[in-house]
Parts: C-alpha cells; sequence; structure tokens
C-alpha cells in the first residue's frame, strides 16, 4: 500500500510547476528530479550612480575624440603624413 500526502501551494505556484514538469513525468519524478538538481540561487547588487558613471565615461570619451580630431587637424595643417 502506497502512503499519500498532500501540500499546499498557491495556484501561480503550481501553474508554473506544472509547466517545468515534463510529459509522462509523475509529480513524484517531477519534485524528485527538482530536489535533485535546485536551481542555482543568484545574487543581485545594486549598481548605485550607474547613469551617473555613465555619464562621466560618455563625456571623457567624447572629450578624448575631440581632441584626437584636433591633433588631426593640426597635423594635417603642418603637412605631417600619418
Amino acid at each position: 500500500m502506497t502512503d499519500y500526502t498532500s501540500i499546499r501551494v498557491t495556484q501561480t505556484a503550481k501553474d508554473a510547476a506544472a509547466e517545468s514538469k515534463r510529459d509522462g513525468e509523475t509529480w513524484n519524478e517531477y519534485l524528485q528530479r527538482c530536489t535533485d538538481n535546485p536551481p542555482e540561487v543568484r545574487e543581485y547588487v545594486e549598481a548605485k550612480n550607474l547613469s551617473e558613471r555613465f555619464e562621466r565615461i560618455e563625456a571623457m570619451t567624447q572629450e578624448a575624440t575631440n581632441a584626437a580630431q584636433s591633433a588631426d587637424r593640426k597635423l594635417d595643417n603642418m603637412g605631417g603624413n600619418r
């Protein structure tokens, strides 16, 4: 005789699990597979002042581009070879 039990989960969790359950897989097999292969835990950290950093990088890039263009113009005016 097989002993059965029941667990309570939200409908949302049950629906998500049903989508992940393979065709022909029993709920017992699905739960065992998830237990044997738990998902990787990912931790996210807050990116502080990220837009501020991007603006500074963009400004420095523009400054470097302007300096390179200015140097090219000076070299062209001097008749230099590149």
